[in-house]
């Protein structure tokens, strides 16, 4: 075998790489139900059902299935949610799995139809590529455009992307040393502090922002500006040094005053300002893993594994975080 073979992304890989990708095709044998025939089926057939008439605007996009038994989803409206990247991606998936184990996709599902369904839904939030309307833009568009471009090398995909991570550097302030996250949040029991009106008076970010630094060391992959991965780099740096507390569990929120010191953490989705919010944890996890992936550096690895120990040692008997 040569030392570097085209991969299914069209990219380039070496024997290394290929050892390991043979290892993993190999996983449908171990774990069949992983890799059933009838997940392409419910993610295809989903995508039918929700796209609409031929030629009119997709403004909603399914979420989740509707408790009670009624299999319909629950659509989030392309507009306004931070979710509308989830589903083109899965739909992306099935085409990557497609590729590398056609024999675990539906057989009358054509590549030219999948992608289809993939570009179709993710077009409708195109518009929100130039102007981030929060801190987001990873979640919306890494996950669909990013494997648009993975898979087929589509410069347009390549092109949404870039704005995408140009829109979240527009975000960073460097007094702050982060990306602004929120322009307001109403916490209960609360005055009403943050506020769009006053927002010389705050500054909120959100431990969820480590999931969108991914975006933008991809972005300077791509175009070969480093500003982008400077700024997901000073992100880091910061959350490491505000959001992740010393036992390694974390804020939700952090108040940032204007010069970029701490004026207040808290929580605006878990339990308590001092508690430890379970998915907040794991977007830490993640988020440094990815960091360090990027970078190399040992402090993010370590403190991505020391979250990590947190979140087992934090766990009940069942296994099952609490939310």
């Amino acid at each position: 075998m040569a030392l570097n073979t085209p991969n299914c992304h069209g990219l380039r890989t070496s024997t290394t790489q290929v050892t390991i990708m043979n290892k993993l095709q190999q996983i449908p044998a171990v774990f069949p139900r992983l890799y059933d025939v009838s997940d392409s089926i419910k993610v295809v057939e989903v995508a039918k059902k929700y796209e609409g008439p031929e030629g009119a605007p997709i403004r909603r996009i399914p979420e989740y299935t509707i408790p009670q038994g009624s299999h319909e989803y629950h659509c989030s409206k392309v507009a306004t949610s931070w979710t509308q990247g989830f589903f083109p991606g899965l739909v992306w998936l099935v085409e990557e799995r497609r590729r590398l184990l056609p024999e675990a996709v539906e057989s009358s599902y054509s590549g030219k139809e999948i992608m289809r369904l993939a570009r179709r839904y993710q077009e409708s939030f195109k518009f929100l590529a130039k102007k981030a309307i929060n801190h987001d833009q990873g979640f919306r568009f890494q996950l669909c455009y990013g494997m648009d471009f993975a898979l087929t090398g589509d410069e347009e995909a390549k092109r949404v992307l870039v704005d995408a991570a140009d829109s979240l550097v527009e975000l960073y302030t460097p007094q702050v040393g982060c990306m602004r996250s929120w322009t307001m949040m109403r916490k209960a029991n609360m005055p009403d502090l943050w506020r769009e009106d006053n927002l010389d008076e705050h500054y909120l970010v959100i431990i969820d922002n480590l999931m969108n630094l991914d975006m933008l060391y991809e972005a300077t992959e791509l175009t070969g500006d480093p500003k982008y991965a400077q700024v997901a780099t000073h992100q880091a740096e910061k959350s490491l040094n505000s959001h992740v507390r010393p036992d390694y569990t974390t804020y939700h929120v952090v108040d940032f005053n204007q010069d970029g010191s701490v004026k207040k953490c808290m929580t605006h989705q878990g339990y308590a300002d001092e508690s430890a919010w379970s998915r907040g944890q794991s977007w830490a996890i993640y988020g440094y893993a990815q960091c360090a992936l990027r970078t190399g550096r040992k402090d993010f690895l370590e403190t991505a594994c020391k979250l990590a120990d947190k979140f087992f040692e934090l766990l009940p008997e069942s296994g099952v975080p609490w939310w």
